[in-house]
């Protein structure tokens, strides 16, 4: 049973756009070039000499732009801080975005010396199209959680508990944000100090302080929660990875509370919660990590992972996992073998993640996922795959015919690979863009983007096969 301890996904709306009288397209999954010239644009912040620019989370906006959420270095005493750039549709900084296209916060102008090690982890919009980010930051030796929302023009949003800022009491760091674009309320998941259990934060805009809980899987004494989503009923969905009393491995959890976040709620799964393991590799080594979690437009959940298959740390090899559940918990029958399926991105005993991956689903129940495959930590690629309906691979994807792309983030191809996979992908305009962080010389990162092809909707701008992400605006 899933149980409290102590006292429809973020959804993109996609714009439809007229395809008719275009000339003969590029497969699904290859490099736009009317983005970046050839597919790609960076950007550095640069803030010191280490000049350590990583991304962590990407939100797509219905007007063809994307805002990216990072840490990037500065010597000035705050050792990283929590940055947000906006993207425009032909890969260039959004000039009307903060200051030339960025936003960093810093905690010394604001009068708030004791707060260091801003981070970036998660970013979504509101209804009204402010820019939310979680992340956490280091309180006198303590990491806390930090809540920051943005205006729309990427200022900091005095409305927002009076300066744009929202520290959380516990003791923990925020992974992950959804919010009610109903209701407005947010909410933020993280893990505790020491991976006791899940924190949570909920806050809503209506009235009334944030409600912060702490949640326990009984008898697995490592929680860690990755990922978080809000139905549009309300209810939060949650996932991570947990380690079993008297088992060996991480596998996989997801959980769903009631609206009001208060319990769990016990229509799904059992008692609240559904649990899942690969177990592709010997006992000792099959641990599972979750990347991302998603709604579909039939209510179902989909989570991406990366399994291990073999001996050895995560270092040696691994593949990616996808699972599936039904809107009450229970694995999808009709999704891959019996609800999960595992692909291997790359030949042999090559890593397929690196611990960073996202999902965007498409109406037509179509899944896109962004990986880091890599033979090493000093050789890893942008990666993307798609997936049918049914779990198996869509070789239409990528041009080449085995559904599956990986390049250089980098713009030029140049400096080093590591760490330029997607740590997040999304869907804009029915495009599939991601972001990463590309290195040129270590220890040197900047922010990398890519934008790829994709056909999703029909000549008639019409959505193929769902209503459910119809643009609310008209074409």
């Amino acid at each position: 049973m899933w149980k409290r301890f102590g006292p429809w996904a973020p959804w993109m709306l996609l714009a439809l756009v007229g395809l008719a009288g275009s000339p003969a397209r590029a497969a699904d999954g290859e490099l736009d070039p009317t983005f970046g010239g050839n597919g790609k644009s960076s950007y550095a912040f640069d803030l010191d000499a280490q000049a350590r620019d990583l991304v962590a989370a990407l939100v797509a906006q219905s007007d063809g732009r994307f805002v990216v959420a990072g840490t990037v270095s500065d010597d000035d005493g705050e050792v990283t801080k929590l940055a947000v750039v906006r993207v425009d549709p032909d890969g260039a900084l959004d000039a009307g975005f903060g200051s030339g296209g960025r936003y960093v916060l810093d905690f010394s102008s604001l009068g708030l010396p004791a707060y260091t090690l801003g981070r970036s982890a998660a970013v979504a919009l509101d209804s009204s199209g402010r820019i939310v980010v979680a992340g956490s930051v280091d309180d006198g030796g303590t990491q806390r959680p930090l809540i920051v929302r943005l205006t729309s023009s990427g200022a900091r949003d005095t409305s927002f508990f009076g300066d744009g800022i929202a520290v959380g009491a516990a003791a923990a760091e925020a992974a992950a944000i959804a919010i009610d674009r109903l209701s407005g309320v947010v909410w933020v998941l993280g893990t505790t100090a020491g991976a006791a259990g899940a924190w949570t934060w909920r806050w809503n805009p209506a009235g009334g302080a944030p409600d912060e809980r702490t949640w326990i899987i009984p008898g697995s004494p490592v929680v860690t929660a990755r990922s978080i989503l809000v139905q549009p009923d309300g209810k939060p969905v949650l996932g991570g990875e947990h380690f079993a009393s008297g088992t060996t491995d991480f596998d996989l959890w997801c959980a769903r509370l009631v609206a009001a976040g208060t319990t769990a709620d016990v229509t799904f799964g059992s008692g609240g919660l559904a649990v899942h393991g690969f177990d592709v590799a010997p006992p000792d080594y099959d641990d599972d990590y979750l990347l991302d979690l998603a709604l579909d437009a039939k209510g179902r959940i989909v989570l991406l992972a990366e399994t291990q298959i073999g001996e050895g740390t995560f270092d040696s090899a691994s593949d990616l996992g996808f699972v599936r559940f039904d809107s009450g918990g229970d694995l999808d029958p009709g999704f891959g073998t019996g609800g999960a399926r595992t692909l291997s991105f790359l030949p042999g005993n090559g890593r397929d993640a690196w611990y960073e991956g996202g999902l965007a689903l498409q109406g037509d129940g179509r899944i896109v996922a962004g990986v880091t495959p890599g033979s090493s930590p000093f050789s890893v690629q942008a990666g993307a795959l798609r997936l049918l309906e049914s779990g198996l691979i869509d070789t239409s994807f990528g041009g080449a015919g085995t559904g599956l792309v990986a390049f250089d983030l980098e713009p030029d191809g140049g400096g080093g690979d590591e760490r330029s996979g997607f740590a997040a992908i999304g869907l804009e305009a029915g495009r599939i863009v991601g972001a990463g962080s590309s290195e040129w010389a270590d220890p040197d990162f900047d922010f990398g983007f890519a934008r790829l092809t994709n056909a999703y909707l029909f000549a008639d701008g019409f959505e193929i096969g769902s209503t459910y992400s119809w643009s609310l605006a008209v074409p």
